[in-house]
């Protein structure tokens, strides 16, 4: 099994809601046999990260969910495997602090459109969500780290996948 990141960029378009598009997305994923590690949707586009075999059947369905929502081809879908431990970290903080960086919320926990809510339990889980980080057991550490420019360190070890 591998971890990798999904993103699809689409035009915005009025036709549905940002809570429409995340429900989409949602429910497609519950179907398949991979890992959720986080997903968050931007009014433009989607970021997923994934454990699993492979993404390229994922892709194509994702891609219909994007065509059904936005009515447009998308202007960019792109997959990049996840190869190391630091490469993880960087992409799982890349990802949640992705709302921030563009001036949504102030903190990473705010942004409605994020796995973080399902892990908080502030929002039902849609899908399960695989805790790489044990968020559950320690969520102020983690979102500390998620909300300043600190790396993470983890003081105890890390499970990963596929072992």
């Amino acid at each position: 099994m591998t971890n990798i990141h999904i993103s699809i960029k689409w035009k915005p378009n009025e036709k549905f809601s940002l809570r429409q598009i995340w429900y989409m997305y949602t429910d497609e994923l519950k179907f398949h046999d991979v890992k959720v590690l986080a997903i968050l949707l931007m009014p433009n586009h989607l970021h997923l990260l994934i454990n699993a075999e492979s993404s390229f059947r994922l892709e194509r369905l994702l891609l219909r969910v994007t065509l059904e929502h936005s009515g447009n081809k998308t202007d960019e879908i792109w997959t990049r495997e996840v190869k190391s431990v630091a490469d993880l970290l960087q992409v799982y903080k890349y990802i949640y602090t992705n709302p921030v960086q563009s001036g949504y919320v102030r903190k990473v926990e705010e942004y409605p459109f994020s796995s973080l809510q399902f892990l908080l339990g502030k929002e039902k889980n849609l899908i399960p969500i695989h805790d790489p980080f044990n968020f559950i057991t320690d969520p102020i550490r983690i979102l500390n780290w998620l909300n300043t420019c600190e790396k993470f360190s983890p003081f105890y070890p890390t499970r990963f996948f596929g072992t």
